[in-house]
């Protein structure tokens, strides 16, 4: 708690403190007050109130959203965002949309309590020395403190996917992805995730929902594997193709390759597939080339049987 009201100012920014005016005067005022007072309950109580009164305001459930987080924790906070965001994402304007978005991810990196920042730097130094177990029973500590801090679930995600974890990584990873959303990084692992796990509709659904342009190259391919994982091979195979082209001077993940060769085969383009079939072999010599920090999310080494038996076939055919 001493360690919160110290940081309490970062969160409350000059441009909510310029809008009270704008949301309920009185109220607000008062709420202000009450918090200038150290009273957050009370202040928190006044701000339901304009928000309840003013719920299309941006304002008024950023300031809910603050004092929830001081006195209700990180899930508190990170619902009354999101639900705000779900009841009125196509009423928001793409600055507030943003901004609310930001505003929730630098909350969720936040610690709220001694405790858990203690138990948190306590695992950074075992982390260091590679001790992932130990470092793992630490972190589990905190986060029975701060549940939803984001530098925690990373730190606890990073543990468990290097202990080959995977399903208990991947749960980590669901649990805030929207608020880890605006982490590029974290949108990465989440989907080579879900495509491990065979997922494929989840990785769809957010890929229905980007700006195609501000894709990441490992997004990029994430979405792709799950098109043609869904049959959609046209779709897929653009998009791979893009990959491949990107990557003209060094060689992408070999599952480029082996995304190529599947959908040149469904096109009975057999001599292109057999190209791109042995460019995926040529790199099962060499199995570090098919980790992506540290493990092999789209489980290429189990694919190799597969494509040794298509080039059989393929060189076969007439």
């Amino acid at each position: 708690m001493q360690l919160f009201i110290g940081l309490v100012g970062v969160f409350l920014s000059f441009e909510v403190f310029a809008s009270v005016a704008r949301v309920t005067p009185s109220l607000s005022i008062a709420a202000e007050y009450y918090y200038s007072k150290y009273d957050f309950n009370q202040a928190l109580a006044l701000w339901r109130e304009v928000y309840k009164s003013q719920p299309h305001s941006v304002e008024a459930v950023l300031k809910v959203s603050e004092l929830e987080l001081l006195l209700e924790g990180h899930e508190a906070a990170q619902k009354t965002i999101l639900d705000f965001l779900n009841k009125h994402q196509h009423v928001i304007s793409p600055s507030n949309y943003r901004r609310l978005y930001q505003q929730l991810n630098e909350m969720q990196n936040r610690f709220v309590r001694d405790d858990s920042q203690s138990f948190y730097f306590q695992s950074l130094a075992k982390i260091k020395l590679q001790d992932f177990s130990q470092a793992l029973v630490v972190l589990n500590q905190a986060n029975n403190f701060e549940k939803g801090n984001l530098r925690i679930l990373e730190a606890k995600a990073k543990c468990e996917k290097q202990l080959g974890l995977f399903s208990k990584f991947y749960e980590t990873l669901k649990s805030t992805k929207e608020v880890a959303q605006v982490s590029k990084s974290w949108t990465e692992n989440l989907l080579e995730s879900q495509y491990y796990f065979k997922d494929y509709s989840e990785v769809l659904h957010w890929f229905e929902l980007q700006v195609k342009a501000h894709i990441s190259p490992r997004q990029k391919i994430a979405s792709a594997m799950a098109l043609i994982e869904k049959g959609q091979n046209k779709e897929g195979g653009s998009l791979l193709l893009q990959i491949n082209e990107a990557f003209k001077h060094s060689p992408p993940h070999p599952i480029v390759w082996y995304g190529l060769g599947r959908t040149m085969m469904s096109s009975q383009n057999s001599g292109v597939a057999i190209q791109y079939f042995e460019r995926f072999l040529s790199s099962a010599g060499r199995p570090e080339s098919f980790l992506i920090d540290g493990w092999d999310p789209y489980r290429s080494q189990e694919k190799v049987a597969e494509v040794t038996q298509w080039l059989s076939e393929l060189r076969q055919s007439p």
